[in-house]
């Protein structure tokens, strides 16, 4: 037997078993036997060792009782929780290394990740298929219309991946009917910029922006810290990845010219067949 934890003096007749805030336990009006025992225990002892420093410091069984599973609740860990991540089911809709290796993060985490076929373009579900809880996309420069639209006609909430000459950009969520879609941020640049629809137009056929350095490493774990938190229920936020920093993007409201404000909150989504 031993106290797998540090044990800590405080002050007289005081010890601290466990050194996190959220779980140590304090343990007061203890004799010097009692102190003494507890700081002896950091080693292993045998069964008879401990009857005998109970019996020569003079500690009944059943305060020894209390003090030991007090000693139990800063030790034993906590069971693992069950969370929305476990058991969802997350749509990959290209094979961009960046999704794929977000997939894989998710994959690991307990999540059914699956890829879409046809390069992307999910098809027409089958009759009484449920929609994947989220559906993540990476395109360059600027996100795909053609592709955005299956998922908005069909009700799937989706994270918008775009990778830039300058870094990456990350969501956040969209999920149809609640919240602004990707068509939003697009007529709220062409608010600043009135030739913004004419170069997203033009960026769409330039050839795949790279992704390399530090926004290589740092971009797939953002990804699926992003698509992890829809899936755990937190409010959906956008970041901006660079080499040299991440930082949040600025909320988009509903644009009132999109057809997305007129949307109806969906059904919830579950898990099924994609």
């Amino acid at each position: 037997m031993r106290v797998n934890q540090p044990v800590l003096w405080r002050r007289p007749g005081e010890l601290q078993v466990g050194t996190s805030p959220s779980r140590a336990v304090v343990l007061r009006d203890l004799t010097p036997a009692e102190t003494a025992l507890l700081l002896d225990l950091a080693r292993p002892r045998t069964r008879a060792w401990l009857d005998a420093a109970l019996e020569q410091g003079g500690i009944a069984p059943d305060r020894w009782g209390r003090l030991w599973r007090a000693v139990m609740r800063a030790t034993t860990p906590p069971a693992p929780e069950e969370t929305p991540i476990a058991g969802a089911v997350v749509a990959l809709l290209d094979r961009h290394p960046l999704t794929v290796a977000a997939g894989r993060a998710l994959g690991e985490a307990g999540t059914r990740v699956v890829q879409v076929p046809l390069d992307g373009t999910p098809e027409e579900p089958a009759p009484g298929a449920r929609a994947p809880h989220l559906a993540i996309l990476t395109d360059s420069r600027v996100t795909d219309p053609v592709r955005v639209a299956p998922l908005m006609r069909h009700d799937v909430a989706h994270l918008p991946v775009v990778v830039d000459d300058d870094g990456v950009s990350v969501g956040p969520v969209v999920t149809p009917g609640v919240g602004p879609c990707s068509r939003c941020l697009d007529l709220a640049r062409a608010g600043g910029d009135d030739a913004w629809p004419a170069l997203a137009t033009q960026l769409r056929l330039l050839p795949w922006a790279p992704l390399a350095g530090a926004t290589a490493g740092f971009a797939p774990a953002v990804v699926a810290w992003a698509a992890a938190g829809h899936l755990a229920g937190k409010p959906p936020r956008g970041w901006r990845i660079t080499d040299r920093e991440i930082i949040p993007i600025a909320p988009v409201a509903v644009h009132p010219d999109c057809t997305c404000a007129g949307l109806t909150p969906p059904c919830e989504a579950g898990p099924g067949p994609v």
